[in-house]
């Protein structure tokens, strides 16, 4: 009895360490970096379909709850990566 659980265990541990040899992406993990290349591709995307944010007012403006995604307004759209660093760096020479 002692030695068929040692041997599954056994088992077990020699498919994960095939698999760690062969680097092996477990299917979870890929479904991960896809879900993480997908919510990059821009700022638009990012800001209405993975970031939230808290909204003081939810009560009074009769929102199921605090924090949602932003709203999917066109001027989100203009927003670019470019245009995001163009404005950073202009923002800081300014400083100087």
């Amino acid at each position: 009895m002692m030695n068929a659980r040692f041997r599954r265990k056994f088992e077990k541990l020699k498919q994960e360490v095939d698999l760690l040899s062969k680097h092996v992406v477990p299917e979870g993990e890929k479904d991960q970096k896809q879900r993480v290349v997908d919510a990059t591709k821009d700022p638009f995307t990012w800001v209405t379909q993975y970031a939230k944010t808290y909204n003081e007012h939810w009560v009074e403006e009769g929102r199921p709850r605090a924090d949602e995604h932003f709203p999917p307004y066109a001027y989100f759209k203009t927003f670019s990566i470019s245009s995001i660093c163009a404005a950073s760096t202009s923002s800081r020479s300014h400083a100087t």
